[in-house]
Order: C-alpha cells, then sequence, then structure tokens
C-alpha cells in the first residue's frame, strides 16, 4: 500500500504553512488532524498503471465528524486539493445546503486560491433548472400573445400569465440579451414566482443541445463550459446524485476520475430517499392523456406543411400507435382509479387522508392495477421515444427555426420543431416518472436488492447483496384529496434504504470519497449512519473535537411542571420561563419541533418580545438574521423564533447568539409513513425502533441545534433544554453522553438544579 510521500507531505504543510501566516492565524489541533486523516487516506489508494483504482474497497472512503471548531473546511479543501493535483483527479465538494455553496464559492476557495500558494480553477455546478432557457422564454412570450380561444403550445402549464407576469418575462428577455442577467435564478434582477420560473427554466426532455438556435447564447451550456474546465467543482448532493443515476460524468466527472468530498453528509441518506421516492396523482394522470391529444394534434398540423410523404406516414403511423396506447391507459387509469378511490372510501385513514399499506405489501387487485398501468405506460414510453426522436431530426432543418430571431409569435403559431421537441420531451419526463410509480407497486412483493439490513451487515464494510436474509421494502401510500373536478388519488413510494443504490453508483464507482459533518455519530458511534449509507468499515470512521469554549458554556434543563406529551400545559410553561431564560441576552435563538407551538409562544410573548422578536416564515432567512445582527450591532436585543431547518447552519458567533433554548427534544413526528414503514421494518427484523432509528435521529437533531451556541473560541453562553425527559427518561443518559463536553446544570425534579460536569 502506498504511504503519504515526504514530497507529497512538505507540499500539504508547506501550503497550510502558508495560509496560516497569510492571515494571521495559529494552526488548530484539530484541523491538522482532520488534513492529515484526509491525506493519508488518499495517498493510501492502491492505482494501476493507468492511475485507475484497484478494487479495495475498503481504503478510499473517510467518515469524519468534525466539531464545530475544527476548520474543516480549510481541513478538507486544502489536502484533497492538492492529492488530486498529485493523483491527476478532479475535486468535486459536495453540500447539502446554499448557504454552504456561496461560502464555498465566495470565501473559502478565493481564500485558498489567493493564500496558500495553489493555482487552482473552480466552478459552482447547478441543476438545469436553475438557467433560463432561451427558447422556452421565447415561446412562453409567443404563447402569451395567441389567441386565448386557440390552442396553447404547452396546455399542461397554464399558469394564468397576468399582464404584468408577461411584463416581467419581456423584461428578463431583454436583459438577457442585453448581456445584463446571466440567466442563472440565483442572479435574478428582480423576484419571479416559482410557478413562473419553471415555465422558462431549462430542463433536460425539451433540450436539444448543439441542435438548438440559441446554444451559441445558452446559460446552461455556458455554465457547463466552466464546470467542465475546472479543476474543484461545487455541487450540492442532489445534484451529486442526479449525475450518478444517469451513469455519471454528464455533468460532474466521470466518478472513477473524482474526489468527492460531501460536507453536511449527515443529509446524505435522506437526500438519497428523495431522490429515488416516486409520486403520481391519478387525475394528473388523465389530464396528460388529454395533453398528448394536444400535442400530437399540432405536430401533424406542422407536418401537414410540405414535410416528405415517407416523413408523413411516419408520423402518422406514431399517432395511430399512441392513440391506441392512450386509450388502454385511459381504460387502466378508470379501473385502477376506481378501486383506489374505493380503497381509501372503506379504509381507516389517518389525519391526513393517507393510507399506508403495512410492510409495502398491496392487495394482490391493486398490485395486478399497476402491473396493467406498467404495460401501458412502457407501450407509451417507447412510442414518446420514436415521437421525440423524429421531433428532434428536424429540429433547425425542415419547418423549424432558421435562426435564433426567428422564434416569433408566428412561427410558435405554425408550430416550430423546437416547440414540439420540447413538448414531446415534456411528456417523456411525466411518462418516466408514472412508470416508476407503477412498477414499484405492481413489483411490491419483489424482493429489492438492497442490503441494508440491521441485523445482517458483513463486519468487512462491503456488507454483500447476497447476505441479506430480506432486503427493506419501500413505504408506499395513497392519500384522497378532493380537488373542484372530482376525488384525486395520489400515489407514493419511498425506499426505506437506499444504501445498495449508493454502493453500487457512488462508493464502487469513485475514485476516493470524504464524507464530514458535525453530527455523523449520534449516541457516541457511526453504526447509524453507516448503515444508512451501505458502508460499515469501522476503521475508516474518525471523530475530531473542535477546539471551543465548552468548559464555560452550560447545558441547562430547569425542572418543569410540564412534559412536551401535554403541549398545552408545555406551552404555557415556555411562555411563562423564556422571559427570565434570554431576558438577560443580546442574542437569542429559540427552537422549536412543531410550528403550531412556535406561532403558540409567538402569542404568548409578544408583551415581553413584542419589538425584538423575528420568527422563521415571516420573512427569508438570509433577511432574517441580517435584521438579528443589524439590531444587536445597534445595542439592542433580538431574538430569533425558528424550525427544524434553523437547528443547523445558522452561524451567530458572540453576542449574536448566546442563548439557546429547544423546546423539546426533537423527534420526528410519529405519523409521517416513512418513519412509521421504517419502524415497522426494522421491527419486523427483530430491531427495536425506538432504539435504531428514534434515538439515533433525535441524538443527531439535538447535537445540531446545541452546536447553534459555540461558533468561536472565545464565545460562551447558554444551551437551554425544556424538556425534562432528558433527565428522567432511561435513554437520556445517552443523549447527554453524546453531546458536548458542556458545563450541564440539570434538573432534579424537586426544582433545586443539580450542577455536574461533562
Amino acid at each position: 500500500m502506498n504511504t503519504l510521500s515526504e514530497s507529497q507531505k512538505e507540499l500539504i504543510q508547506s501550503s497550510y504553512s502558508q495560509w496560516l501566516a497569510s492571515n494571521g492565524y495559529r494552526a488548530r489541533r484539530s484541523q491538522r488532524e482532520m488534513i492529515a486523516i484526509i491525506a493519508r487516506m488518499l495517498a493510501g489508494i492502491e492505482v494501476d498503471n493507468e492511475g485507475n483504482r484497484r478494487s479495495n474497497y475498503n481504503a478510499h472512503l473517510a467518515l469524519i465528524e468534525a466539531g464545530t471548531g475544527t476548520g474543516k473546511t480549510i481541513a478538507y479543501a486544502l489536502p484533497a486539493l492538492l492529492m488530486a493535483r498529485e493523483l491527476d483527479k478532479r475535486l468535486v465538494l459536495s453540500t447539502a445546503t446554499i448557504n454552504l455553496q456561496e461560502q464555498l464559492v465566495s470565501k473559502d476557495l478565493p481564500d485558498l486560491a489567493a493564500n496558500a500558494g495553489i493555482d487552482f480553477t473552480y466552478a459552482l455546478a447547478k441543476g438545469r433548472q436553475r438557467y433560463l432557457c432561451v427558447n422556452k422564454l421565447k415561446l412562453r412570450l409567443a404563447d402569451a400573445a395567441r389567441d386565448k380561444t386557440e390552442l396553447t403550445l404547452f396546455p399542461d402549464e397554464e399558469s394564468s400569465l397576468s399582464d404584468n407576469n408577461i411584463a416581467q418575462l419581456q423584461s428578463l428577455d431583454q436583459q438577457y440579451h442585453e448581456t445584463r442577467w446571466d440567466g442563472d435564478q440565483d442572479n435574478l434582477p428582480e423576484s419571479v414566482a416559482h410557478e413562473h420560473w419553471r415555465l422558462v427554466a431549462a430542463d433536460r426532455p425539451s433540450c436539444s443541445g448543439k441542435k438548438c438556435v440559441h446554444y451559441s447564447n445558452c446559460a446552461l451550456f455556458r455554465a457547463r463550459d466552466a464546470v467542465r474546465n475546472a479543476d474543484v467543482v461545487v455541487a450540492n448532493h442532489d445534484l451529486v446524485l442526479a449525475d450518478l443515476a444517469a451513469g455519471g460524468g454528464a455533468i460532474l466527472p466521470p466518478p472513477e476520475q473524482t474526489i468527492f468530498v460531501f460536507d453536511e453528509a449527515h443529509h446524505l441518506p435522506g437526500k438519497s430517499r428523495n431522490h429515488f421516492s416516486s409520486r403520481m396523482s391519478l387525475l394528473g394522470e388523465s389530464g396528460h392523456l388529454l395533453q398528448t391529444r394536444k400535442v400530437m394534434a399540432r405536430i401533424l398540423s406542422t407536418r401537414a406543411g410540405g414535410v416528405k410523404s415517407k416523413s408523413k406516414d411516419e408520423f402518422d403511423s406514431i399517432n395511430r400507435d399512441l392513440e391506441t396506447v392512450d386509450n388502454a391507459l385511459k381504460a387502466a387509469l378508470d379501473n385502477t382509479g376506481y378501486m383506489l378511490r374505493e380503497l381509501a372510501d372503506t379504509s381507516p385513514l389517518d389525519d391526513d387522508n393517507r393510507l399506508r399499506f403495512a410492510n409495502g405489501a398491496v392487495p394482490a387487485a391493486v398490485g395486478e392495477g399497476f402491473d396493467e398501468l406498467a404495460q401501458c405506460y412502457r407501450a407509451r414510453q417507447g412510442l414518446l421515444h420514436r415521437l421525440a426522436d423524429a421531433c428532434n431530426a428536424r429540429v433547425g432543418s425542415e419547418g423549424g427555426n432558421g435562426n435564433a430571431e426567428a422564434t416569433t409569435a408566428n412561427d410558435a403559431a405554425a408550430g416550430s420543431w423546437d416547440v414540439h421537441f420540447a413538448a414531446v420531451g415534456q411528456l417523456q419526463q411525466h411518462c418516466d416518472a408514472a412508470l416508476e410509480v407503477c412498477s414499484s407497486y405492481a413489483n411490491a412483493d419483489s424482493a429489492r436488492d438492497d442490503e441494508a439490513d440491521y441485523n445482517d451487515m458483513n463486519q468487512d464494510g462491503q456488507g454483500g447483496d447476497e447476505q441479506s436474509k430480506e432486503s427493506a421494502p419501500s413505504a408506499r401510500w395513497l392519500q384522497s384529496e378532493d380537488r373542484s373536478d372530482g376525488q384525486d388519488v395520489l400515489v407514493s413510494s419511498v425506499p426505506l434504504s437506499t444504501a445498495s443504490i449508493l454502493r453500487d453508483i457512488l462508493w464502487k464507482q469513485c475514485f476516493a470519497s470524504v464524507l464530514t459533518s458535525a453530527t455523523l455519530a449520534p449516541l457516541g458511534n457511526f453504526k447509524h449512519f453507516m448503515r444508512r449509507i451501505g458502508y460499515t468499515d469501522a476503521s475508516s470512521a474518525h471523530v475530531i473535537h473542535g477546539q471551543l469554549n465548552f468548559a464555560e458554556a452550560q447545558f441547562y434543563v430547569p425542572d418543569m411542571q410540564s412534559e412536551p406529551g401535554n403541549a398545552s400545559a408545555h406551552t404555557e410553561e415556555i411562555i411563562a420561563l423564556l422571559p427570565e431564560l434570554i431576558g438577560g441576552a443580546k442574542g437569542a435563538l429559540v427552537l422549536f419541533s412543531s410550528r403550531a407551538q412556535m406561532e403558540a409562544v409567538q402569542q404568548g410573548v409578544q408583551g415581553f418580545l413584542a419589538q425584538q422578536l423575528l420568527v422563521q416564515g415571516h420573512s427569508s432567512r438570509q433577511a432574517l438574521v441580517e435584521r438579528h445582527k443589524k439590531s444587536i450591532d445597534a445595542g439592542e436585543p433580538s431574538v430569533i423564533f425558528g424550525l427544524a431547518s434553523f437547528a443547523e447552519g445558522l452561524d451567530l458567533p458572540g453576542d449574536y447568539c448566546s442563548e439557546v433554548v429547544i423546546a423539546k427534544l426533537p423527534f420526528a413526528v410519529p405519523t409521517d409513513p416513512v418513519d412509521v414503514a421504517m419502524g415497522e421494518w426494522v421491527e419486523s427484523r427483530g430491531g427495536n425502533a425506538f432504539a435504531d432509528i428514534s434515538l439515533p435521529e433525535v441524538s443527531m437533531r439535538l447535537m445540531q441545534a446545541s452546536g447553534r451556541l459555540l461558533r468561536n473560541e472565545s464565545d460562551t453562553g447558554r444551551v437551554t433544554l425544556l424538556d425534562t425527559r432528558i433527565v428522567r427518561k432511561y435513554y437520556g443518559k445517552q443523549l447527554l453522553k453524546a453531546l458536548p463536553p458542556f458545563q450541564r446544570v440539570l434538573a432534579t425534579g424537586n426544582k433545586s438544579a443539580a450542577k455536574s460536569r461533562a
């Protein structure tokens, strides 16, 4: 096995020393430790003569829990960048939040480039939907100019654009072509509603690539060129998963040539679960069949204008076959829809009108109904693929646009092949999604190739699929919804585990990966996180403690008369305690697990906090934080009320936050169908849902929330938890042990606080 060479050590040490000196920083022990772990892991990867990683599965991953105060961004970026150069690989830095992406691109990477003596390029990779599609914008404007009694080009997305909305799109068109705007949604010159942005945003199905008349002026492909040529690519977990699911190398560098660093890695299992979930609306499907007829009619109308007879025959053939398939699909939708509505009407539903199928198993008749639907969608998928190819073959040629200026209202009215290709692409995208749902329900009893077994995982880090006695099912449920056009049924399928998917598309394919976060080891170990990502080699996991002043900060649990189970009494007690808890703080953060309780407490403390209270949801996160800091800078106190998303990624150092109040232990909502299904499956395997799932999750959330207090070495303050279960319940000691070594002031049950040190 290779080791870190002397020249590599010297290179890393020299760059780190130069960075410290340039910024006037002192070396942090924790930062140096993390740099060394990553550098040694990367140097230890065995490669063949062509630089490809050999199949030693365990040696190319590092899991690092790095506590607040580690300085982990520089600690992973510096060694990963230098070793990527040594190994002739590309580097992808992936985050879960926009805030950290912006920090990397606007602060940390420029800092490294300027102060560490490293010459490199970097680019921010975003999904297609973050960029303007000029073709779609012009077509929307053309559509808006048409007589509304005529057939619209995009009947599935009619959005009742007002005159003001149209004027706004016209303004964007002008600013883009005058190069006053770069086409990036994040740089919009004015706010555009989401439902209007999606009408003009780029997407894969409607993109004809280099054949598009606007290709040379395309914001998306300009951004893709920057990513293609960059040494370091900053992305988010969703984009990485999308690229890998598509085979890798479509947007980001090929995985086998890439070193991935996943910051905020505790989000990766949830992100992957969401990415591979599928949903459909039965009424929506009927609407898409009508849309298909309209799109096909416009294609046939365009084709009639001078296309060769052979081409006419091709479109006629597709139209006939598609009409036959869609008639069968309509009948299958009617039959299955009737069955599902009857099932929903005669079965007990939860408070959100959901019917969950126990163990993910659906009734035989339901499975058969979805199998029939899946067969129709497969046939439809093939025909839409033929139709897309036929339209794409004509983009920019017969019947299409001759140049970039030709996309006018008249051209759109005549029906350009650009328009048709885009419309068919959207039909394809929807068909693919529907097929995924139907296939999941049709094969609900089939074993899933997923090794995420809570009892039988190997200890060699691979946890081979063949050794799983039983694989994790999907959570499946129906949700009844009354709409103006009838009773709809929403059909959902969510994989309980994506461990084998991550292993197949990521861990087995990548050259190397580093996964880091402040909360990878809830309850003090990595077991929960490892089994969720399909990797169990404990020798790859490391804990690095941040260098903060924990001994001078407190974790306080006051004696209370009520418990969270009695919601009204607990809320009233929070209202009574808050003035004393936060009255002396310049900046405070109060975190709630439910919006209902947050709003009730907000009403209850209006007399005390009216002038200094900022509540999540009343403005954007960025605007709220800016107002909070501005008040404190002016010598005025400020208090933020927030929900779960404010429990992480919120950086309020010093006086901006010297008091953190956590309303209760952040257990998940007990009725979430995915969580219920996961608990059901774990129990069926002989596990304990509370100990194996709920407790690690609440430990992770409590660690995140507590981490809002100390951000710098000079910070101090207090974290208060208004939930005595952490003292009274048997699991409380585990939760306390996983927290940083705060000074602890804990409830005793007799109104006198007992003080102990961690």
